[in-house]
């Protein structure tokens, strides 16, 4: 986004203008961190800010402040469909197709107000006025920071703001883990722990307060669930609906389940089944120059990043784990992948 482009924002973002905030469906923390710092700053500047998710925010984000106020589409479409039609400017955040916020794509698509995108996944759609999309950074979040700072400059960033802000970050890289991490990253981090944000009690708050019945659901994948194909470097886990019935499976219960196998040594690819009502939904992950996102796209109609993506299936979860285990025997083969590449 040039300089020109952000200075028109900031001449738009006026106390009576109308804005939303958008994300994608089933709401990670970089989503939910991104939307949450960008209306914790609108709200300071007194402009008439809405935040809108497809569906609900897991329970280990709503200590993020204004977390209750995010509207979801599930809970009332047609309020949301009403804000979408009638805002000025919605802000489209972590996501790059029109197709990744569910039941409000449409009315997404159709709107008439302006379109400003912040991403950070590959080869955006379409249909966006203004676009702020870098596939080198960490996560949409650390994004999120340059923008707040071009807009506004870094003084507005109070420690709610920060945050939002750090959790989207920690959560989109493990923790810092995966290779998305790099310098720049690590000095806004900086800047986040100056305003306030303390990393130990953000990560506590994120991934120390699991229910009994989410660590036994961990624990039940990991022991009779996980799949593992040393010949082909690959492990995957797939949850029948049983499953989750079984553990009293609520919505946030799964995420980060698919990293799992990737521990195991010599493991660099790793995808995590999940049987829905109509589809089975999956996750890819990967180490070195595997690449998920080529993986999701040819074979499971999905995208994303080179080591995180995901797809779905319309066959049944029987089917679906048949099919991907053929693919890798046959077609896309992780181990010969790998010796190809070094």
């Amino acid at each position: 986004m040039t300089a020109n482009e952000i200075k028109k924002i900031r001449d738009f973002l006026t106390p009576g203008i109308k804005v939303v905030l958008v994300s994608h469906a089933n709401p990670d923390g970089d989503a939910i961190g991104s939307v949450l710092a960008l209306y914790g700053v609108f709200k300071k500047k007194n402009v008439n800010v809405q935040a809108l998710l497809p569906d609900i925010v897991p329970a280990f984000y709503n200590w993020l402040k204004d977390s209750d106020e995010i509207i979801l589409a599930e809970e009332d479409l047609a309020k949301s469909e009403a804000l979408i039609n009638d805002a000025d400017i919605i802000f489209c955040l972590d996501f790059n197709a029109f197709k990744r916020v569910g039941d409000i794509e449409q009315p997404l698509r159709n709107a008439s107000s302006i379109k400003v995108l912040v991403d950070h996944h590959p080869e955006p759609e379409s249909g966006f006025d203004f676009v702020m999309s870098d596939t080198s950074v960490s996560s949409t979040s650390e994004l999120i920071y340059h923008l707040i700072d071009q807009i506004e400059g870094d003084q507005i960033i109070d420690k709610p703001i920060a945050d939002a802000i750090y959790t989207g970050i920690m959560t989109d890289t493990g923790s810092f883990n995966f290779s998305s991490a790099h310098p720049g990253m690590y000095d806004i981090l900086k800047k986040l722990v100056e305003k306030g944000v303390n990393p130990a009690v953000v990560h506590q708050k994120v991934y120390d307060t699991f229910t009994e019945s989410r660590t036994r659901l961990i624990g039940h994948s990991l022991l009779n669930k996980m799949i593992v194909l040393p010949e082909y470097q690959t492990a995957y886990i797939a949850l029948s609906q049983k499953d989750l019935q079984d553990f009293n499976y609520e919505k946030g219960d799964t995420e980060g389940l698919v990293n799992y196998p990737l521990a195991i040594k010599d493991v660099v690819f790793a995808a995590f089944f999940t049987e829905k009502d109509d589809m089975v939904k999956i996750s890819f992950r990967s180490k070195g120059s595997f690449p998920a996102n080529q993986f999701a796209e040819k074979y499971f109609r999905g995208g994303g990043h080179l080591n995180a993506a995901g797809g779905k299936s319309y066959k049944s979860l029987k089917k679906t784990i048949e099919n991907f285990e053929s693919i890798i025997k046959k077609d896309f083969n992780p181990k010969l992948i790998s010796s190809n590449d070094s």
